[in-house]
């Protein structure tokens, strides 16, 4: 038995995270201003089921290919606000999840986000 299965079986279902995936950092050129800029993320998304991870993995070019082409779309004066990063995250998080054939993303996350 693993330290991981122990905690499984004695921890309330709260304190076991949803499982997610990292689709890793992207760096993307924003429209918009004439000057050139560009935003590095790193995306984690969560999904509704241990069993979707799989999906996840196997549809990660089509998941990748659909951020790159929101984001682009975005300008910085776009994502300097709170609003603005939260569209963006919502905009992903529906996205991404039309491009599920089996089970959902619920939740996207932003480790990383830096607007130059």
């Amino acid at each position: 038995t693993t330290p991981l299965e122990i905690l499984r079986e004695t921890a309330s279902p709260s304190v076991i995270p949803p499982p997610q995936h990292d689709l890793g950092q992207f760096t993307v050129n924003l429209s918009g201003t004439g000057r050139s800029s560009f935003m590095r993320t790193n995306i984690v998304v969560e999904v509704n089921d241990r069993r979707v991870l799989s999906e996840v993995r196997d549809r990660e070019i089509q998941l990748r290919d659909r951020v790159i082409n929101i984001i682009r779309n975005y300008g910085p004066a776009q994502l300097a606000d709170a609003s603005g990063y939260e569209a963006l995250r919502e905009e992903l998080l529906n996205a991404m999840d039309r491009e599920m054939l089996r089970g959902r993303i619920t939740r996207v996350y932003f480790t990383e986000f830096v607007i130059q």
